[in-house]
């Protein structure tokens, strides 16, 4: 089965699903060519019986060099509800990316680049319910933005459980606080770190003086023995 969506260019991004209909329709994706533009051109694979594209309701390119989100899927795979974009090379997502995807539940981009989170990310996105942004870089989050809830996870998760794969957000000031000790704590370990080559430094001129003076304690002995004699 091949879609083509667009003329296919040079940087075109093609890729072929390995599809599994389980409790959804599942895309298990990946890039055999391109990915330095943003839109997916082609669609390769052939599906489970009379299903189509528009039948997929998971889609999966996990590990596939992506180094920005594709804005076009919602016109390839248009029920999609769960996108799985984990340890790729993406530096952000905007609400322009996702905001046609109206059944979008979840999105997973742990594992990526991304350094913030803008305040309008899950604007109209009514059905959104968990966001995995896990092992990225990112230091800003918007002040309006809205976190989703994962059904289960109350909204006081301990700061502690976000070293968990996969760990959800939940929580806006949980994030910021998460975001600041994590800037504190690379403040103090380095901190300790200069302390701790301080120390070593005192010591090695504490040691240096110790020795020197008991050579030159030493050295006045042996001239006062010798002007003895």
């Amino acid at each position: 089965m091949l879609l083509l969506v667009l003329n296919c260019g040079a940087n075109a991004i093609v890729i072929k699903c390995s599809y599994e209909l389980r409790k959804f329709y599942y895309c298990h994706g990946r890039v055999i060519d391109g990915g330095d533009t943003p839109e997916i051109t082609e669609v390769l694979g052939a599906h489970v019986g009379n299903l189509t594209l528009q039948h997929v309701d998971s889609l999966r390119l996990v590990g596939q060099g992506l180094k920005v989100f594709p804005p076009n899927i919602h016109k390839i795979f248009p029920r999609t509800s769960k996108i799985d974009f984990g340890q790729n090379q993406i530096t952000q997502v905007t609400n322009a990316d996702i905001n046609e995807l109206r059944r979008l539940t979840e999105l997973i981009l742990s594992e990526n680049r991304i350094t913030e989170l803008q305040s309008d990310l899950l604007r109209g996105m009514c059905y959104f319910k968990y966001l995995d942004v896990d092992n990225n870089q990112i230091e800003h989050v918007g002040y309006n933005f809205q976190f989703p809830e994962r059904v289960g996870v109350p909204k006081t998760e301990p700061l502690e459980d976000w070293s968990v794969h996969k760990s959800p957000i939940t929580s806006r000031d949980l994030y910021r606080e998460k975001v600041f000790n994590e800037d504190f704590y690379d403040k103090m370990v380095l901190m300790d770190s200069r302390l701790s080559n301080l120390e070593k430094k005192l010591s090695n001129v504490i040691e240096y003086r110790i020795k020197k003076s008991e050579n030159d304690q030493v050295s006045k002995e042996v001239e006062d023995e010798e002007s003895y004699l």
